[in-house]
């Protein structure tokens, strides 16, 4: 029998179950019996099936794995995916994406702890390396806990809320602004207010290396048509990116507007223009997804109509924070 995925260097075998006498807090989680294992291209259909009820609440779970399947080469929208199974049904997920974020999801938050330790391979082979925590709020805080990260290793750590939007709803704006999808003339521009959005809003250090790391996603994400622009005579105001590949639904992400152009609904009308210029071209949409923390960010989605879903949990880890085995 190989040593126990929590003391190898070595990612666990497909199938491999991890022994009992190395679970953690045995005596707590002894009354079920999780089978663990990685998870790969052929099991697509079972987890596509297992999330889609939960789209909402597993947004970038179910997306990512839709675009770029279950082997991890280190490219965008890559992941690593463990199961968790109890009598044979799939009952929680966890993926280690490509920008060293994890992403959990679970229907029996009793099996996060033993996909924490199942993941613990996966971690040591990037140097430990975690960027960031995404899931419900008690999902995301119970990865934390079984994973050891403490509140002092955050750089971001504040209440999220998950909000949805009937895309049945108008999402019309005024004709006085131009709403388009961004091209590479606007790269410069993008790259700049990316950059100020990661060190305003996630609390990012300002470095070469940031600015390079965003131009790497700007790139990317450009030819992915992700990026929405405002556009008032002739002058960039305001941005959103708005993503995702599965039929029904959509998240927008950053929305950011310069101090100078802020207070005059540009960031609420290019949230709208995105979601209308996208149910142009995606006929089976259904709903929008965000994320809002800020009460007046809050105030402007909902008076779109955003609607409050449920509590998340986004921590963003520190940059020098690297994730050792307790």
């Amino acid at each position: 029998m190989k040593k126990p995925v929590m003391y190898t260097d070595e990612p666990m075998e497909v199938g491999e179950i991890i022994p009992d006498s190395f679970l953690p807090h045995p005596e707590k989680f002894k009354q079920k019996n999780y089978t663990i294992r990685q998870l790969t291209d052929d099991d697509a259909h079972e987890v596509d099936a297992f999330l889609k009820p939960y789209t909402v609440e597993a947004f970038y779970l179910r997306s990512n794995a839709a675009k770029a399947g279950f082997t991890y080469k280190g490219n965008f929208f890559e992941g690593e995916y463990i199961g968790a199974f109890y009598h044979e049904q799939l009952v929680g997920i966890i993926s280690y994406q490509w920008l060293n974020t994890l992403l959990i999801f679970a229907v029996e938050e009793e099996c996060i702890p033993f996909l924490s330790t199942a993941l613990e391979p996966y971690l040591l082979q990037r140097d430990g390396k975690i960027e960031g925590v995404l899931g419900l709020k008690t999902q995301g805080n119970a990865l934390c806990e079984a994973l050891g990260i403490q509140p002092h290793d955050m750089r971001v750590c504040e209440p999220e809320w998950l909000y949805i939007f009937d895309v049945t709803q108008s999402t019309a704006v005024s004709d006085a602004h131009t709403i388009r999808y961004a091209t590479d003339e606007d790269k410069t521009t993008l790259v700049a207010w990316r950059v100020a959005f990661n060190i305003e809003i996630l609390n990012a250090i300002a470095s070469p290396e940031l600015t390079k790391k965003v131009e790497r996603e700007t790139e990317e994400r450009l030819k992915q048509k992700e990026f929405v622009v405002l556009e008032t005579e002739g002058t960039i105001r305001s941005f959103c990116s708005i993503h995702g590949f599965v039929p029904e639904a959509v998240i927008v992400g950053s929305v950011y507007t310069p101090p100078h152009y802020r207070n005059q609904g540009y960031a609420r009308d290019v949230v709208k223009g995105a979601i209308s210029l996208t149910k142009q071209t995606k006929s089976t949409l259904e709903k929008t997804v965000l994320f809002a923390s800020n009460p007046a960010a809050v105030k402007a989605y909902s008076n779109i109509g955003f609607t409050y879903h449920a509590d998340f949990f986004l921590g963003l880890l520190k940059e020098s924070y690297r994730w050792q085995p307790q």
